[in-house]
């Protein structure tokens, strides 16, 4: 018994092979790039450091897509990737910030800019996932030094999602007190939905800016709130 546990734990490292990690993120990404529409939720956990265990902070995400168009909200922000437009509001700050249409890194993925700097690849096939690790080179432009990821092994679906951080930021909560740690980010990812009938208001201009003698003003549950327009 013990010798098979130990030839199973054996042939299971064995493949981590480079090629099959970008063959599998590229089924994952052939699974929603290639859809007209896609729906999911999706939770946000950071962590204080690359081995912290406790949640420092958590929050809610939603992604709706129809064709190339995106709608995203993380906490109390929106962004909506419109046909000829994008839009970020924030909810907490009361402001719109408009812009020119811009590709969504949900849409748009560079395979080549995923492994360009990667240093190490690995996938380990457990019992219903792929668990993929890409690390980063010291000094490489990538903000990240560990990508990991849970492919769902029938369906390919990302499950799970874990960004370790680079760079330190301040998670102290008292002026004057810094805590710099290097964040660890983890995305839990909703059963992703594909072919259904998306909210099209969502993508409705009218529904967030209006124009009022010749000028944009901010329409809808964003009334009041400051617009930016960078295209000027």
């Amino acid at each position: 018994m013990r010798t098979l546990l130990l030839f199973t734990l054996l042939f299971t490292f064995s493949n981590a092979f480079a090629g099959e990690v970008e063959d599998l993120i590229k089924k994952m990404q052939a699974g929603f790039s290639q859809a007209k529409t896609l729906e999911y939720t999706c939770v946000y956990e950071l962590f204080k450091g690359h081995k912290g265990t406790e949640i420092h902070s958590a929050y809610n995400g939603y992604v709706c897509r129809m064709d190339k168009m995106v709608y995203q909200k993380i906490k109390n922000t929106e962004f909506v990737y419109g046909s000829d437009y994008f839009l970020k509001i924030s909810h907490e700050e009361k402001a719109l910030s408009l812009d020119f249409a811009q590709n969504n890194i949900i849409r748009e993925v560079d395979m080549s800019t995923i492994f360009e700097h990667c240093e190490e690849k690995e996938v380990k096939i457990l019992d219903n996932y792929f668990a993929i690790t890409l690390k980063y080179k010291y000094g490489s432009p990538s903000p990240f030094r560990v990508v990991k990821m849970r492919m769902d092994k029938k369906t390919f679906q990302l499950l799970q999602l874990d960004l370790y951080y680079t760079n330190s930021q301040d998670f102290s909560s008292t002026p004057g007190r810094p805590e710099m740690a290097q964040p660890h980010l983890r995305i839990r990812f909703s059963t992703m939905k594909t072919g259904l009938e998306v909210k099209k208001e969502l993508f409705e201009f009218s529904k967030y800016i209006e124009t009022k003698n010749q000028m944009l003003i901010p329409a809808g549950s964003c009334k009041g709130y400051e617009l930016i327009d960078n295209r000027i």
